[in-house]
């Protein structure tokens, strides 16, 4: 039995008449004719009362007819979510979150992405920046996040960058370089930085560690604190100061302290760039990218070496 039975039996039924079944089908009357017949006698039930004036349901042909009905919606339903799905309207789409550093745009994100796409159940799942190529290519995320700058890549993913952002000194409210406009790294560096680490690596650290080196300097001392809240907590108490990309959120912070640098240099502009696979990836996972193109949200180029210092609540 296969579907264009169902199809061509629902037609006679509804019609009660061969001959304008077979015109709403686009068929010729013998071949339909021909399709009922071999339907019933698979099935071994008789399910038209037919002769030259009339046909009729039997009791079976009611129904079957309940029943074929239900499986054509269903089959019809299902054609109709997969051709949304293949078009990415339609799906679970799992995206690689990183903490603090996709926090301040993430909202905004999902907002309009739920917006145009309201079928798309979208699921989070936190992974630290070095691990998120990984499990991207292990399929466990369909989108991730990395804050290297020109990484290599597999020729089967694909990389843009969404955001830029200027690196900020923070301090705490009584640090003694609060008041300033502005501070040198050669000023930072005197100083105990506090970095934050994750589970399995410390990004922060490294990027803090990159930056000076790549000056000429050595800060003082790092602190590795576990924990994000912890750190904003100690940078507030005056036990050191760190540098962290403008976007970062520090809400709740207690007047924390962004502080411009004097030096504007392109390694101090922090870079986040989406990953995704290529033209045979999902395309819920290009929906997202292409939304995230267009998220004005995202645009930090015009504060990336040129911003006023800022007192976070």
């Amino acid at each position: 039995m296969e579907l264009r039975h169902l199809r061509y039996f629902e037609a006679v039924a509804s019609e009660l008449n061969f001959r304008r079944a077979a015109e709403r089908l686009h068929v010729v009357q013998p071949a339909l004719s021909k399709q009922i017949k071999n339907l019933e006698e698979e099935m071994r039930v008789r399910l038209l009362d037919r002769d030259t004036t009339r046909v009729q349901l039997t009791d079976a042909g009611r129904i079957f007819l309940e029943e074929a009905r239900q499986i054509l919606a269903h089959v019809e339903r299902a054609t109709e979510l997969a051709r949304e799905a293949a078009v990415g309207r339609r799906g679970c789409l799992t995206i690689g979150n990183v903490g603090p550093i996709t926090a301040s745009f993430m909202p905004a994100c999902l907002t309009k992405y739920r917006m145009q796409y309201p079928d798309v159940a979208v699921t989070l799942k936190e992974i630290e920046p070095a691990d998120q190529i990984t499990e991207l290519d292990s399929g466990s995320i369909q989108i991730a996040f990395t804050v290297e700058k020109n990484p290599t890549l597999p020729s089967y993913l694909c990389r843009t960058t969404v955001l830029h952002s200027a690196m900020r000194a923070v301090v705490g409210p009584g640090h003694r370089l609060a008041r300033s406009r502005r501070l040198s790294l050669v000023e930072m560096a005197r100083e105990n930085q506090l970095c934050f680490a994750g589970q399995h690596s410390q990004t922060h650290a490294d990027l803090v560690r990159r930056i000076f080196a790549a000056h000429g300097l050595k800060p003082k001392h790092i602190t590795i604190v576990a924990g994000f809240e912890s750190l904003l907590a100690m940078i507030a108490g005056g036990e050191g100061v760190s540098l962290m990309p403008q976007h970062i959120t520090l809400s709740g912070a207690g007047r924390i302290r962004l502080i411009p640098l004097q030096e504007t240099t392109d390694d101090l502009v922090f870079e986040i760039s989406v990953v995704w696979r290529n033209r045979e990836g999902s395309p819920l996972a290009r929906n997202f990218v292409e939304m995230l193109g267009g998220l004005k949200a995202l645009d930090q180029r015009k504060i990336a070496k040129h911003g006023p210092s800022s007192h976070v609540r």
